[in-house]
């Protein structure tokens, strides 16, 4: 019986999905693991500097770093699928630009330090932190676009493991975590996995003359930078709740909403996942070609998802007060109430997983920067008015709304879209 169910649900789900699905959530049981170590060890001002330097890290990544691996996925896999040749000579030069813009960024840190209200050190750690994931993502885009999803799972979960034990050992030996050393051993984790990365890329590989011909790093960069432009707004919209809290309210706040915010990301836990096999999927040929084809997917994908995802949201929401006091004591249960508004946010992402990859094989990129703007306007406005009466409550309802505005502004623009793509 076992067997037989091992079998059905093998035959239901694709096996690029699959692969992808178990190493990534391989990486969010480290992740929450690590989660929960930290929230039990650590006081909440403490725990509130780790929540600041994870933002900032991500904001730093997400602009830079998803914004170019997701356009070499796009453009690598195309040209792939097209019979051209192979991007080992694309992933140096984007690998090297991503070097000296977090030289560049350092620059910026007294700046980011008075928006996060921040210490300078800290501020730049962030920085080096944010672009050490830029490269790691490289990396595995560039074994995602030759579909090499095992070997991008392997790499992805490095890091995790390194930060895992160095936490244990502290904690065996000192008997306490203290935030620099916290962040220190993010760091050099993510050295050790960036630096295993590169080796399994260019091991056996001809690199002669790989930096001279600079043809499709152009194109690349001329076709990503609307996307760059997108990318900027969507995680200023994604940080603004953060930076908001850390200046209207305590750090107290800070901590309680990273709680939730951490736990609203580990229930994302399969999104990059998809993510990742649909910017393969929807870079190929039938989908860059076809607006037909584009439309009847989005399509697809909401018929298949919707029932799954709501009654998910539901169970979850009615046993997260019986669950989350257990995990991270009671001094944080004022986190729930903003987790559960998350959770509708996170079945927002999942029934409409399917729009930017499907937006972006259209070309429609300044559409996608459009309502980007509209979504970041919405939220900047309704923090401020609202962060000072209702608190973390009130971040958790706008980036769910904001989320909301631009997903389904997207789907309507895919099942409208009337324009042929010119290749």
């Amino acid at each position: 019986m076992v067997k037989l169910l091992v079998y059905k649900i093998k035959s239901k789900i694709p096996v690029d999905f699959s692969q992808v699905f178990f190493f990534d959530i391989l990486s969010k049981v480290f992740m929450l693991a690590i989660t929960i170590i930290l929230i039990r060890f650590m006081v909440p001002a403490e725990y509130a500097d780790i929540v600041k330097f994870t933002a900032l890290s991500s904001f730093n990544f997400g602009v830079f770093g998803e914004g170019i691996a997701l356009t070499f996925i796009r453009y690598s896999t195309e040209q792939f699928s097209r019979g051209k040749k192979n991007s080992l000579a694309l992933h140096t030069k984007v690998s090297l630009m991503l070097l000296i813009l977090s030289i560049i960024a350092i620059g910026l840190a007294p700046l980011l330090a008075k928006v996060y209200n921040m210490a300078n050190t800290v501020v730049i750690y962030s920085i080096i932190y944010g672009f050490l994931i830029a490269l790691i993502n490289m990396n595995l885009a560039y074994f995602q676009s030759r579909e090499l999803y095992v070997q991008s799972g392997m790499i992805n979960n490095i890091k995790n493991i390194f930060i895992l034990l160095g936490i244990g050992s502290f904690l065996l030996i000192f008997h306490e975590l203290r935030v620099i050393s916290v962040i220190l051993l993010f760091i050099f984790s993510s050295i050790v996995t960036f630096c295993y990365g590169l080796y399994k890329i260019y091991k056996s590989k001809q690199v002669k003359n790989i930096l001279l011909d600079f043809y499709d790093f152009k194109l690349m960069i001329k076709e990503s930078l609307w996307v760059l432009v997108y990318l900027i707004l969507l995680n200023l919209f994604n940080q603004m709740d953060i930076i908001m809290i850390s200046n209207l309210l305590t750090n107290k706040d800070v901590a309680l909403y990273g709680i939730a915010f951490k736990y609203y990301s580990l229930l994302l836990t399969l999104l990059p996942s998809i993510k990742a096999v649909l910017r393969v999927r929807t870079s190929k040929v039938e989908f860059v070609d076809s607006k037909e084809h584009r439309k009847e997917f989005v399509l697809q994908w909401l018929k298949k998802t919707w029932f799954i995802v709501f009654l998910s949201c539901v169970v979850i929401i009615l046993l997260s007060g019986l669950f989350m006091p257990h995990i991270n004591g009671h001094q944080y249960d004022d986190a729930i109430p903003a987790f559960n508004i998350l959770v509708v946010g996170v079945g927002i992402s999942y029934m409409f997983a399917s729009n930017i990859s499907i937006m972006m094989s259209a070309r429609r990129y300044k559409e996608l920067c459009f309502l980007a703007a509209i979504s970041l306007a919405f939220n900047v406005f309704s923090n401020w008015l609202l962060i000072p009466i209702y608190g973390i409550n009130a971040a958790a309802a706008t980036t769910i709304v904001s989320h909301a505005i631009l997903n389904m502004s997207t789907t309507l623009f895919i099942i409208y879209d009337k324009r042929e793509l010119k290749v």
